[in-house]
């Protein structure tokens, strides 16, 4: 869903003050800045990062807020890592700017790239983005559950486009093994609806998680720089009914308590159950 000027009010009022505090910088050690600002969008001119920043950019010069201007610089290719690297490479003065979304996790998981967000200083979050599967006008699929279901049906018959190592990319990943008890489930139903399959050897939902120790509290779901940074690693799998399946748990970089040990069970059993929770919606 796209941003309606009153939707993206906060978000463009907290990033002008923000840059704007950037610039005048009361009471700031020296000067700054002392030239443009540059801020590198590392996709082409026209689109939704390059319109997001010029917004900025515009509202910045409109107001005065910055002595010197603002400079947007496309630099666009290889899934957004050529900017990402010319800013990483830049002079760490506080002259230049990135503006970049997920991807700057994604494609280095995915090798793209050997840096990441470790590498750079965050200033804002400036906005959520989400990512559409999207079918052609006169596709027969109404939901995204017709197409799954046909898609199991069919296997290897249908193209998803994407950017590999980008944000749609790994979405496209999801939706193939993110969940595949779902799959099952949706194949064997129709194998019992054909009479193919006489009995349902399904007796319960299923699910796993992973949860860990990161930054001295327990996380559910760890992404990417929080799977890399945690001390104690653990993957879950649960049945919808509370049992368990499999349970296995590491200290990465630390050992780890019965009472830590404990906590990280229950935030797994939280995040099972809002999982067979989808399922059930999914099927339903």
């Amino acid at each position: 869903m796209p941003l309606t000027p009153i939707r993206m009010l906060p978000f463009l009022r907290f990033a002008v003050s923000l840059l704007a505090s950037l610039c005048l910088g009361a009471g700031a050690k020296e000067a700054f800045p002392e030239k443009a600002i540059t801020v590198i969008v590392p996709f082409a001119a026209g689109g939704g990062s390059d319109i997001f920043v010029r917004i900025f950019q515009e509202a910045i010069r409109k107001n005065q807020l910055c002595p010197f201007p603002i400079v947007v610089k496309n630099l666009a290719g290889a899934g957004g890592t050529i900017g990402s690297r010319a800013a990483k490479e830049a002079k760490p003065d506080g002259h230049t700017l990135l503006c970049l979304h997920d991807g700057i996790y994604t494609a280095q998981h995915y090798g793209n790239a050997d840096w990441g967000p470790s590498d750079f200083e965050p200033l804002a979050a400036t906005g959520r983005s989400g990512v559409v599967v999207a079918v052609s006008e006169s596709s027969p699929f109404e939901s995204l559950h017709d197409l799954m279901k046909e898609a199991i049906r069919r296997p290897y018959q249908y193209v998803y486009g994407t950017n590999l190592g980008a944000p749609n990319h790994y979405s496209a990943l999801f939706l193939q093994e993110g969940m595949p008890w779902l799959a099952t489930r949706i194949a064997i139903s129709g194998l019992l609806e054909s009479g193919k399959l006489k009995e349902d050897p399904i007796v319960d939902h299923l699910a796993a998680i992973s949860v860990g120790v990161y930054n001295d509290r327990c996380v559910l779901d760890l992404d990417y720089p929080e799977d890399r940074d945690a001390t104690v690693d653990a993957n879950i799998v649960m049945t919808g009914s509370g049992q368990f399946v499999e349970v296995q748990s590491s200290g990465e970089e630390a050992t780890f308590s019965r009472t830590q040990l404990n906590e990280l069970l229950a935030l797994a059993e939280k995040g099972v159950y809002e999982l067979v929770d989808l399922q059930k919606a999914q099927l339903s």
